[in-house]
């Protein structure tokens, strides 16, 4: 695929990556596959306590015990899954942009030696982001209560109001909730390239969000427009898979029966696992297209590529087109 190395709109990114995706799907997907595979085996684990739950006393706790230290174990798991699913495809989609090819196996094993320090990129940005949505959830609290009493102020001036006022004050915080998620996504963009600048400039974890902070300057708003255009797409195709889940829900409701709703629980659980396979590589591609698109632009990307790649070409005509070795990070990555 021509990938040519030149500054995009974000159509061009994103037109970019269904085609890359498209084009290579199976890689894609393949790599993605970790993270939501943890969660399955979670999934199908609490869906086999579940009849030990509903029995004796000492069943019921012997059995949440046991989905306790499973979901702890499957949380690092799918933290380890996540890590390496995330370096992985940054390393085949910049093989890809830089005109090589990769596989399934070769991404895995490249990445491997820099899966601590993806890990650790991980860590310190979900406390980042914990610390900031406790913040950002006690200021919202704060409004919630502020906005209370003063609609309970009002309902006193007469019915109308008292019956208008629970309606007001849902309306509120949904349209205090819309910063709040602005700022998450915002903070999200900060540190997006995080991942990429770790595996393809071999940078430690500090170094890579601090080099994410600079490179994603000027791009920010467009890392948000890809992630909101993800999600709605992954909600798409999970409410698309789930109809057979809400069908089972219905007839559950309807004759009183929770076993009538198992087999459409596995359904879910394996819808799940679909949707998320799918959708995870269509981020990870147009953010790794992103940080390239931001090194274009701010580094002059295209032009230290080509020189390096003049500056490796073999001097002798027949072995003129010889490519990197496979299990090599292409040239210039750094």
């Amino acid at each position: 695929m021509d990938l040519s190395l030149r500054p995009m709109s974000t159509s061009q990114v994103l037109d970019k990556t269904f085609g890359l995706y498209r084009e290579n799907f199976l890689l894609f997907a393949g790599i993605a596959v970790l993270p939501p595979a943890c969660v399955l085996v979670f999934n199908f684990l609490t869906l086999g306590f579940s009849n030990a739950m509903t029995g004796s006393p000492a069943a019921a706790l012997a059995a949440v015990a046991v989905i306790a230290l499973a979901g702890l174990g499957v949380t690092v798991l799918w933290l380890m899954g996540y890590a390496l699913a995330s370096g992985a495809s940054a390393y085949a989609v910049s093989r890809f942009y830089l005109g090589y090819g990769t596989t399934i196996g070769e991404a895995y094993r490249l990445m491997k030696p820099y899966f601590l320090r993806v890990v650790g990129i991980i860590l310190l940005f979900s406390v980042v982001m914990a610390i900031a949505g406790i913040a950002l959830g006690i200021v919202l609290v704060i409004c919630v209560v502020v906005l209370s009493i003063g609609l309970g102020v009002s309902v006193g001036f007469g019915a109308k109001s008292a019956a208008a006022a629970p309606i007001a004050l849902i309306v509120m915080i949904i349209v205090l909730l819309i910063p709040v998620v602005v700022v998450l996504l915002y903070l999200w963009a900060i540190f997006a390239f995080s991942v990429p600048a770790c595996v393809l400039e071999k940078l430690g974890v500090l170094e890579s969000m601090q080099r994410s902070m600079a490179l994603t300057q000027g791009a920010r708003w467009r890392l948000v427009l890809v992630y909101v255009l993800w999600i709605v797409l992954s909600l798409v195709v999970s409410a698309a898979l789930s109809i057979p889940y809400y069908i089972g829900l219905a007839r559950m409701i309807a004759t009183s029966n929770p076993a009538v709703l198992r087999p459409y629980l596995i359904w879910q659980y394996l819808s799940q696992f679909v949707a998320g396979s799918f959708s995870f590589p269509i981020v990870t591609i147009a953010v790794c297209l992103l940080y390239y698109d931001q090194r274009v632009r701010k580094e002059a990307f295209d032009l230290q590529f080509m020189m390096e790649m003049v500056g490796n070409q073999p001097s002798t005509p027949a072995t003129s087109t010889a490519q990197p070795p496979a299990a090599s990070i292409p040239p210039a990555l750094g």
